[in-house]
């Protein structure tokens, strides 16, 4: 491993942290400010840099970071996750960071991976990233049972990924706000955005001033099963050159 803690009031800067047999960075249970930056995180067998909260309030920095070839040996091996579950809370900023080419044993390995379960809540921030080549999707997002939270993006590229560029899951009674500006999602195996609503959850999906072109399915995917509600804006995009519909 390279690097494991479960304290909180952290620095991690300017360290090459590679070959590794489990995470290069995991954390567990940690409250207070951790700031992860300028760091080369590659190779390692398991994820990039995860994150395990049960408890407690924390507020994550990741800037600056090259996160490369991540998961060899993983079920996931994302090059970040973030699993918040019971109460905890957090706020995590991921920005200018390059989360490229990591690939899980089992399949399953997205760029960003953020996940919100039972009465989790959180609020995330990812600008200015360049998540690229991925084994799943660029980002995924996942809330469960009550969670809640707000995602914030802008000004990323999401791109070359094996599956969606972005791809968001609702279910049970969770409720968030995803807010997507100015991104470049192109050249996705599937799908360049993708947002899906099922049982009682409730979310708000903002789309606008992106440049999603040659995702080789839809460019935008959104669904509502069960008693899901969403309200969809999708505003001064260029949806161009994608393999099936253009918004489904």
């Amino acid at each position: 491993m390279g690097f494991s803690t479960s304290c909180g009031r952290m620095l991690v800067r300017d360290n090459a942290i590679a070959n590794s047999t489990a995470q290069g960075i995991l954390l567990n249970n940690v409250q207070g400010p951790i700031t992860i930056t300028d760091n080369t995180i590659q190779q390692n067998a398991l994820e990039g840099i995860a994150l395990n909260n049960t408890q407690g309030q924390v507020d994550l920095l990741l800037a600056r970071n090259q996160i490369l070839n991540n998961g060899s040996a993983a079920t996931d091996g994302d090059g970040v996750r973030l699993e918040f579950r019971n109460s905890a809370s957090g706020n995590a900023t991921i920005i200018n960071n390059t989360i490229a080419n990591n690939s899980g044993a089992g399949g399953l390995a997205d760029g960003v991976d953020i996940r919100l379960f039972d009465a989790a809540t959180g609020t995330f921030n990812l600008a200015d990233n360049a998540i690229t080549g991925n084994q799943l999707n660029g980002i995924a997002i996942d809330l469960e049972g009550t969670a809640q939270g707000t995602f914030n993006a802008s000004r990323n590229t999401i791109a070359n990924n094996q599956l969606n560029g972005v791809a968001i899951l609702e279910s049970n009674n969770a409720q968030g706000q995803f807010n997507f500006d100015a991104n470049t999602i192109s050249g996705n195996q599937l799908k360049g955005f993708q947002a899906i609503f099922a049982d009682s959850s409730r979310g708000t999906v903002n789309l606008t001033n992106s440049n999603i072109t040659g995702n080789q399915d839809d460019g935008v995917f959104l669904q509502t099963s069960d008693q899901a509600q969403a309200i969809a804006t999708v505003l001064n995009n260029s949806i161009t050159n994608n393999g099936n519909y253009g918004i489904f």
